[in-house]
């Protein structure tokens, strides 16, 4: 089973074909703390070996701490668990890319943007 965690509804890239509603408002940003409750409480439901996460935006690299905080967390407490990070690419950077594959984390890269932008 899958857990799919939106980090905000914050995206760096306009693509109108974009099921999310983002950008507008007031940004909501994921509490650190109800990711945590939501993997426990996810890893709680499915055994080793059944849970898996995704982690998008919006654009997940716009809050790269947080990212980095919620795959730490995931990988604590689930040593082999799937994570898979999906992002458009642009604010990666190769330092961030090889942090999370440190974490065992896998990056799915959406080419979403124009050839400029990718």
């Amino acid at each position: 089973m899958n857990l799919l965690l939106f980090l905000s509804d914050r995206c760096n890239m306009s693509c109108d074909y974009c099921f999310l509603t983002l950008n507008e408002g007031a940004a909501r940003v994921l509490e650190p703390s109800a990711a945590e409750r939501a993997v426990a409480d996810h890893l709680g439901r499915h055994p080793a070996g059944e849970a898996a996460f995704t982690i998008l935006g919006g654009e997940p690299f716009i809050h790269y701490p947080l990212l980095e905080r919620i795959v730490a967390v995931i990988r604590e407490r689930a040593p082999n668990a799937p994570i898979q990070v999906l992002t458009n690419g642009t604010l990666s950077t190769a330092a961030r890319i090889a942090g999370l594959r440190k974490l065992g984390a896998q990056v799915t890269l959406s080419l979403d943007g124009t050839d400029h932008s990718h």
